[in-house]
């Protein structure tokens, strides 16, 4: 029994020395050095697939942003059109309405726009856009809002 115990023992020693050691620390390196390079190329196709992202968003960030982000001058050149004086139109009463929530969650008086048709609403942003021209409409917005405010403080 003692024999067998300590040819068992060899038998081991010579697993852990032989070439066969050897080639599973070279697998192992292997798989580490494949490992790397797969981080690598996931890092490199992540950085790729956020650029192209980036690329395509600065194709469309015109067409993604909205007319509030027009220059004055943009929408007084083309107020004259229905298309652009009802999506201009749409985004004032939508800023109107978004400011609204916030006013009534803060617990203030929120801006009135009973009785605001579209004309009565873009007027004061033409006028606004008129004497600003490199002035963005959302600015224009905000020149609608000093009108409502001073009909609510009557």
């Amino acid at each position: 029994m003692r024999q067998e115990i300590s040819s068992n023992r060899a038998d081991f020693a010579r697993c852990m020395v032989a070439p066969d050691n050897r080639s599973t620390r070279a697998k192992v390196r292997k798989f580490a050095r494949l490992n790397d390079l797969l981080w690598h190329v996931v890092a490199y196709l992540a950085v790729l697939a956020f650029a192209s992202a980036e690329a395509a968003h600065a194709q469309m960030s015109d067409q993604m942003s909205g007319i509030g982000t027009w220059a004055c001058a943009d929408f007084i050149q083309n107020v004259g059109e229905t298309d652009v004086q009802i999506a201009a139109h749409g985004f004032v009463i939508g800023f109107v309405s978004g400011l609204n929530v916030a006013q009534i969650v803060d617990g203030k008086p929120y801006y009135s726009l009973q009785g605001v048709g579209m004309l009565e609403s873009l007027a004061p942003v033409l006028e606004f856009c008129r004497s600003n021209p490199r002035q963005p409409l959302i600015a224009g917005a905000d020149a609608l809002l000093l009108t409502l405010s001073k009909k609510m403080a009557r």
